[in-house]
């Protein structure tokens, strides 16, 4: 009987744990720690942020806002351009190159939500180290600097004191 209950609990772990992952297998969830590696992708005005999570839509979190980041990707349309060129048979010179890889840069939406009224002591309490480590390239454009920033993840997050005795989790 109780090698049956062990199977049993084993068989239940194992499908809450794939359950997790099956809709987005390679989708992160958890909260990333910022330390600078989005500085050279993010316009000024949002940098100055604690945490994000880093999905296909990436959210940044202080302790009193949320900043929403939408990318949109021409991925499409440049596979398209790119498979037009192949059946030609043509290459591309370094500066149509350039000018297509303007053309189809990827374009980014901000949305900023603030909490109003807010304490200002408020603290951002994180739990739950994930094991992974997440990293980011850093300058490889210029492989003297180029290097890899490591950044822990947290699988829970929470906002102490939001609001007098209110937490946000």
């Amino acid at each position: 009987m109780k090698k049956i209950i062990l199977i049993l609990l084993i068989v239940v772990s194992f499908f809450e744990i794939i359950s997790q992952y099956s809709s987005a297998p390679f989708e992160q969830k958890v909260f990333i720690e910022n330390k600078n590696q989005f500085v050279k992708d993010l316009p000024s005005e949002y940098q100055d942020f604690d945490f994000c999570v880093d999905n296909r839509t990436q959210v940044f979190i202080k302790n009193n806002e949320l900043i929403y980041r939408f990318t949109e990707t021409h991925e499409k349309e440049w596979m398209e351009e790119e498979k037009k060129e192949a059946d030609k048979g043509g290459f591309k010179s370094e500066e149509e190159e350039e000018r297509e890889k303007e053309r189809f840069k990827p374009t980014h939406q901000y949305i900023k939500m603030k909490w109003i009224g807010t304490n200002p002591n408020a603290k951002i309490e994180v739990e739950n180290l994930s094991i992974a480590k997440y990293g980011y390239a850093i300058d490889w454009e210029d492989t003297k600097k180029g290097h890899t920033v490591f950044c822990k993840g947290y699988k829970k997050l929470r906002i102490k004191n939001l609001y007098e005795g209110i937490d946000a989790e």
